[in-house]
């Protein structure tokens, strides 16, 4: 069966030529729990040994929190995890259960974090989870580390109110168990209110999912003195790893953080942009920040903005040979904000975005804003990926008639065509963070979002750009791109439905979160949520008509795609395999890299296809 796709692979002239591409349904598997919230998903990435990571939440908590005749003909477990309808398991044989939310907590369901390593053919390898403790779903992350583990970065909720509370509790594999206790004790506001917020922890994982080591990365202070109680103090927006395995970490904070140094020497930094703010966890206030550890969670640096501003906030971050690429959010207030030596004065009238590259060192490279022109109301930030040497930033944009982003002589480098939120792709230069093409989604049915893209090549040759997302009234969508050389468009030709939202009652759901895709020769690997809250028995069905597992309100899906001009890296390519390469290379061998360019003495080694004395040679 025939369906419209995106083709591409970075050919020098461009992307050019809308072409057809043959998808066909490798795997897919549901992961989800029973509560009537709680399941999401949040990343995928390559591990270094070949394999791959999916990280997910879901939710646990006692029958009775449930709603009753909204949710009918459910099962009465809310505690265990779920992999295609059936109780998981770890390593040896025992069941995966969550933690026990208690109806005094003030919430409906405790999130619990999943780590799965998979392989190609879609085996679960292995599961990470927590069973104590509850995480913010949208600032937890995963880094492959390159012995083929992984560092986790969790967003973990602090339990105020109880001092005997733990913070966090992981299970890995050969009954590995690490439990953080929390260690503020127990406070109270000033009208006796208790309050709750979360601290940031890392954890790292073997490469057979051994649980070696969870910390707090550093101190959150709370705060008493605010008319809310507010939980999100700071924020952990993404998270990346350098070539030494530093890690990096972005987001905005808005109290007092401290940091410790591996002398035990420590460092304070308190957010300046929170003037008037109440503790409204809605309210955008707050400072960007991006901070550096070193791989065992140790501080190094951190780095933020001079000047003031209504708002700021980094979103995402990526590094690529040597530089720290990051973009964010600001809201100005009419006063400058210097970010090394540049000044930008951002609008004061909605979410500008805002464009920078750092060293390793965080010493800024250059930095640069696209202003809201004042009918904008709502900038996401979803995807930021290096491809074929140029940034590709994908979200979502909600503006009134009119909106847009414009650039500094006011030309739009960004506007939609509804007043709900659409879905964008950014095509940008490294060098300068200069806008070189803009794709919209372009669909007046609904709400839609891009979160990744990817490319594909034709028979002929020629490639196009593919955009992973949704589509708010028909499902997961994977869009077809080609890109104008003259006017910096990328222009939508068609989309195809990879998994629909849910045909007939009461399955009609949604799909409303997709995830950055990972893409190999010839595959493609996705994740979404999907489902309807208080629906018991929900389905629905993949690209080439399988239906999933019945679920129970929502549920997240991990899938595969086979296509054969999909483009990426090798799956099996009979290429010889290195996992820690050689830091540079050493003239002598007649070596190319993947770009087909002679190595020259001194360059690094990078992850792609390199051909050396006329053999493959493929680093991970």
């Amino acid at each position: 069966m025939m369906k419209q796709l995106l083709l591409t692979l970075a050919l020098l002239a461009g992307l050019s030529a809308q072409a057809q591409s043959d998808y066909r349904l490798s795997w897919a598997h549901t992961l989800d729990s029973n509560p009537a919230g709680g399941d999401n998903a949040l990343q995928l990435d390559k591990a270094a040994d070949g394999n791959y990571f999916y990280l997910n939440v879901w939710g646990s908590c006692e029958a009775g929190v449930q709603p009753g005749t909204m949710y009918q003909n459910a099962p009465d477990d809310f505690m265990h995890y779920y992999i295609d309808g059936k109780r998981a398991t770890d390593d040896r044989g025992g069941e995966i259960t969550g933690s026990l939310y208690l109806a005094s907590e003030g919430t409906s369901y405790n999130e619990n974090v999943a780590l799965q390593k998979f392989d190609a053919d879609g085996n679960i390898l292995w599961i990470v989870w927590s069973d104590r403790g509850s995480v913010l779903n949208s600032y937890t992350h995963v880094a492959p580390t390159k012995d083929g583990g992984a560092l986790l970065l969790l967003y973990a909720r602090h339990w105020a109110q109880d001092a005997a509370t733990t913070l966090i509790r992981l299970n890995g594999t050969k009954g590995s168990q690490v439990t953080l206790l929390t260690d503020e004790g127990t406070w109270e506001a000033a009208d006796g209110t208790s309050h709750r917020y979360f601290v940031p922890v890392l954890a790292r994982i073997s490469a057979d999912g051994e649980v070696l080591w969870a910390k707090t990365l550093f101190g959150v202070e709370p705060q008493r003195d605010l008319k809310y109680s507010p939980a999100w103090l700071s924020f952990l927006s993404d998270m990346a790893l350098d070539d030494e395995e530093n890690v990096y970490i972005c987001g905005n904070y808005r109290t007092t953080l401290s940091f410790t140094r591996a002398d035990g020497s420590t460092e304070t930094h308190t957010a300046r942009n929170t003037q008037g703010w109440t503790g409204d966890d809605q309210s955008g206030v707050g400072d960007l920040y991006l901070a550096k550890f070193d791989s065992e969670g140790r501080f190094l640096k951190f780095f933020e903005a001079e000047g003031t501003a209504t708002q700021t906030q980094l979103n995402l971050l990526t590094i690529h040979d040597g530089t720290v690429y990051t973009m964010g959010h600001v809201v100005g207030d009419g006063t400058p904000l210097t970010i090394g030596s540049n000044a930008i004065t951002a609008a004061q009238t909605g979410q500008s975005l805002l464009v920078a590259a750092l060293d390793t060192d965080l010493t800024p490279r250059y930095a640069r804003v696209y202003n809201d022109n004042g009918n904008g109301r709502a900038l996401h930030l979803n995807g930021l990926q290096w491809l074929d040497d140029a940034l590709y930033l994908t979200g979502s944009y909600l503006n009134n008639a009119g909106g847009a982003l414009v650039d500094a002589d006011g030309t739009s480098v960004l506007a939609t065509n509804t007043r709900m939120h659409e879905g964008y792709i950014l095509k940008l230069n490294p060098a300068d963070g200069s806008v070189l093409a803009t794709g919209i989604n372009d669909n007046k049915n609904g709400i839609s979002k891009y979160t990744g893209v990817f490319k594909t090549v034709g028979a002929d040759g020629q490639a196009t750009l593919n955009a992973f997302g949704y589509e708010f009234n028909t499902g997961a969508i994977i869009a077809n791109f080609t890109e104008s050389e003259t006017d910096r468009t990328l222009t939508k030709n068609g989309a195809v439905t990879v998994m629909s939202r849910g045909e007939t009652a009461p399955n009609i759901g949604t799909i409303a979160v997709t995830v950055v895709p990972v893409v190999e020769k010839g595959r493609v690997l996705l994740a979404n949520r999907f489902g309807k809250a208080n629906t018991a028995n929900f389905t629905t069905t993949f690209y080439g008509g399988q239906q999933t597992t019945p679920v129970n309100c929502w549920s997240t899906a991990l899938y595969a795609l086979e296509g054969d001009d999909i483009v990426g890296e090798p799956q099996d390519d009979n290429a010889q395999g290195i996992n820690s390469p050689t830091r540079v290379y050493t003239a002598g061998t007649a070596a190319y890299d993947p770009s087909g360019r002679r190595m020259a003495s001194g360059q690094a080694w990078r992850r792609g296809l390199y051909i050396v004395q006329g053999k493959k040679l493929y680093v991970k």
